[in-house]
């Protein structure tokens, strides 16, 4: 398995502040702005994904700004081929403070808002699919970070070729139908779905209910699960899934701060 490290070069007389080489669970793949709701830390689209991650963080040499690092790591994804799926720039990204201790979990990555740039790209490579992530940033004492992520999935259970179910996440509740069927891991799970006929899918609608609001409480989070199985089953419907092949299922926890989402797993 290639590395994002191996298949980028460096960026010229930076040091590596950080090397990461692991198999990740439940991984985030950012592809909008990150920002806090209700106190909870979110992103209108977001995957959680398993795989190998390759990480390098760098620190620039000085006198050079956060825009320096990121675009000479894109023009070389540029030249890759890889597909863009999301970017953003200043305060267009949200808090800098989401993406290091949220998102990434390196401190050093916090920087101010202004001086940060976020790129995700996606290339498919036989049997993996491979996500790049770019994230730039200068910090109050000038100092500049540029992280380098190459994330790879495998998609060999999607192919047909076993029957190893794959897990997906949408770290967010859609508001509407629209949301549903524009969000990345929604289109992806789709996709897989139409592409073979022997998959079917399992989607656990996850809630947290806060012992503190009590009776009211529940039942808010029970109207929730309801509007929400009702809006997925009528997309799937309308994107063509037979009702036989997906059951929506509840799945309800304690919690000291609201917590939502849905679970995809594609079975065989």
């Amino acid at each position: 398995m290639t590395a994002a490290a191996l298949d980028l070069q460096p960026y010229p007389a930076a040091s590596v502040d950080r090397r990461v080489n692991e198999q990740r669970s439940n991984h985030p793949v950012v592809s909008s702005p990150m920002k806090k709701v209700n106190g909870v830390v979110l992103a209108d689209d977001m995957q959680r994904l398993d795989g190998n991650l390759e990480r390098r963080v760098y620190q620039l040499p000085s006198g050079h700004d956060s825009n320096d690092g990121y675009q000479f790591f894109i023009e070389q994804l540029k030249a890759l081929n890889v597909e863009p799926l999301f970017s953003c720039n200043s305060f267009g990204c949200g808090d800098s403070n989401f993406w290091a201790n949220n998102i990434f979990r390196v401190s050093t990555l916090y920087g101010m808002n202004k001086e940060q740039h976020y790129f995700l790209g996606k290339k498919v490579r036989p049997g993996e699919v491979v996500y790049y992530s770019v994230y730039s940033v200068k910090r109050g004492n000038r100092r500049v970070y540029t992280l380098v992520d190459e994330f790879t999935v495998e998609s060999g259970p999607l192919a047909g070729s076993d029957d190893t179910p794959m897990a997906f996440y949408i770290d967010r509740l859609p508001v509407n139908a629209g949301q549903l069927s524009r969000n990345d891991t929604y289109r992806e799970v789709l996709s897989a779905l139409r592409r073979h006929d022997e998959r079917q899918l399992l989607a656990t609608i996850e809630l947290s209910v806060i012992l503190s609001e009590g009776v009211k409480g529940a039942d808010e989070q029970v109207a929730t699960l309801r509007r929400q199985q009702a809006m997925l089953q009528e997309q799937l419907k309308a994107d063509g899934i037979r009702s036989d092949r997906y059951r929506i299922l509840p799945s309800y926890s304690t919690s000291s701060s609201r917590q939502a989402g849905i679970r995809l797993l594609l079975t065989q």
